[in-house]
């Protein structure tokens, strides 16, 4: 999994214009707060793709792809600007290291039951 520090595109005197994502298809995008060592995921998706965007605090994020059997949990540190794609089928979780404000898109649409419908949890991870 490859984090990816986010650049304004443009920037004077009177701010910044940073794009986020440029020609993906985008069906869901919501705003997350974690409090200090708050957990969220401990799933992965079927189908659906989920970038992940720090606005503020430090998030690890953790990560293993469940379709290699002997793959190993793995670990990266997310800070504000970056940015990071969960593939489908890597189970995903969040773990707050300071209280943090992050932005979720993803590509399947998160109203009604479709979010569970490709959402698969684990229990042990």
């Amino acid at each position: 999994m490859e984090v990816k520090k986010i650049k304004p595109a443009f920037e004077d005197e009177r701010g910044a214009i940073t794009d986020l994502l440029v020609g993906e298809e985008i069906h869901h995008a919501g705003m997350l707060t974690l409090r200090t060592n708050a957990i969220r995921g401990r799933h992965y998706h079927k189908k659906s793709k989920q970038y992940t965007y720090v606005l503020s605090g430090k998030i690890e994020l953790i990560f293993k792809d469940v379709r290699r059997v002997n793959a190993g949990r793995e670990s990266v540190i997310m800070a504000p600007g970056d940015m990071v794609l969960i593939e489908p089928m890597m189970i995903h979780v969040l773990k707050a290291l300071e209280e943090s404000t992050i932005l979720i898109f993803t590509s399947k649409a998160r109203d009604g039951s479709s979010y569970e419908d490709d959402t698969y949890r684990v229990k042990d991870y």
